[in-house]
Protein backbone atom coordinates (compact mmCIF):
# COMPACT_ATOMS: atom_id res chain seq x y z
CA UNK A 1 0.00 0.00 0.00
CA UNK A 2 2.78 2.50 0.45
CA UNK A 3 4.07 1.80 -2.78
CA UNK A 4 0.67 2.43 -4.38
CA UNK A 5 0.61 5.65 -2.32
CA UNK A 6 3.94 6.55 -3.53
CA UNK A 7 3.17 6.52 -6.89
CA UNK A 8 0.06 7.68 -6.83
CA UNK A 9 1.18 10.50 -5.43
CA UNK A 10 3.52 11.15 -7.88
CA UNK A 11 1.47 11.09 -11.24
CA UNK A 12 -1.25 12.84 -9.10
CA UNK A 13 1.45 15.87 -8.84
CA UNK A 14 2.94 15.17 -12.25
CA UNK A 15 -0.28 15.19 -14.53
CA UNK A 16 -1.51 17.66 -11.97
CA UNK A 17 1.91 20.00 -13.14
CA UNK A 18 0.83 19.24 -16.88
CA UNK A 19 -2.14 20.04 -16.66
CA UNK A 20 -1.22 23.49 -15.11
CA UNK A 21 1.06 23.91 -17.31
CA UNK A 22 -1.13 23.18 -20.53
CA UNK A 23 -3.98 25.57 -18.86
CA UNK A 24 -1.05 28.37 -18.35
CA UNK A 25 0.52 28.38 -21.72
CA UNK A 26 -3.16 28.55 -23.00
CA UNK A 27 -3.96 31.38 -21.25
CA UNK A 28 -0.43 32.99 -22.26
CA UNK A 29 0.88 33.21 -18.98
CA UNK A 30 4.88 32.63 -19.46
CA UNK A 31 5.80 32.65 -15.66
CA UNK A 32 2.99 29.84 -14.49
CA UNK A 33 4.25 28.22 -17.75
CA UNK A 34 7.63 28.43 -17.11
CA UNK A 35 7.66 27.71 -12.93
CA UNK A 36 5.20 24.17 -13.95
CA UNK A 37 8.22 23.07 -16.56
CA UNK A 38 10.28 23.54 -13.98
CA UNK A 39 8.86 21.03 -11.47
CA UNK A 40 7.90 18.74 -14.24
CA UNK A 41 11.18 18.54 -15.19
CA UNK A 42 12.54 17.88 -11.40
CA UNK A 43 9.59 15.75 -10.77
CA UNK A 44 10.21 13.66 -13.76
CA UNK A 45 13.92 13.15 -12.78
CA UNK A 46 12.93 12.05 -9.58
CA UNK A 47 10.45 9.57 -10.91
CA UNK A 48 12.86 7.71 -13.32
CA UNK A 49 14.94 6.14 -10.92
CA UNK A 50 11.24 5.20 -8.50
CA UNK A 51 9.66 3.57 -11.61
CA UNK A 52 12.68 2.01 -12.83
CA UNK A 53 12.43 -0.52 -9.33
CA UNK A 54 8.81 -0.59 -9.41
CA UNK A 55 8.02 -4.50 -10.05
CA UNK A 56 4.68 -4.63 -8.22
CA UNK A 57 1.31 -4.34 -9.37
CA UNK A 58 -0.01 -1.93 -6.30
CA UNK A 59 3.02 0.42 -7.59
CA UNK A 60 1.59 -0.05 -11.27
CA UNK A 61 -1.64 0.82 -9.80
CA UNK A 62 -0.69 3.74 -8.32
CA UNK A 63 1.31 5.33 -11.15
CA UNK A 64 -1.96 5.37 -13.74
CA UNK A 65 -4.65 6.06 -10.91
CA UNK A 66 -2.62 8.81 -10.02
CA UNK A 67 -2.17 10.44 -13.21
CA UNK A 68 -6.05 10.35 -14.30
CA UNK A 69 -7.19 11.44 -10.35
CA UNK A 70 -3.89 14.48 -11.24
CA UNK A 71 -5.49 15.63 -14.67
CA UNK A 72 -9.29 15.48 -13.19
CA UNK A 73 -8.76 17.27 -9.93
CA UNK A 74 -6.17 19.53 -11.52
CA UNK A 75 -8.93 21.08 -14.29
CA UNK A 76 -11.38 21.54 -11.24
CA UNK A 77 -8.63 23.38 -9.37
CA UNK A 78 -7.93 25.91 -11.90
CA UNK A 79 -11.63 26.47 -12.82
CA UNK A 80 -11.92 27.80 -9.31
CA UNK A 81 -8.78 29.39 -9.21
CA UNK A 82 -8.78 31.15 -12.73
CA UNK A 83 -12.46 31.32 -13.34
CA UNK A 84 -12.67 29.35 -16.31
Amino acid sequence: MKRFALFFAMQFVGYGLVTWNFRAIGKGWIGNAVMSDLLIAALGFTMISKVAEAKDHPARFGYILGGAAGSAFTILLTRFVWGS
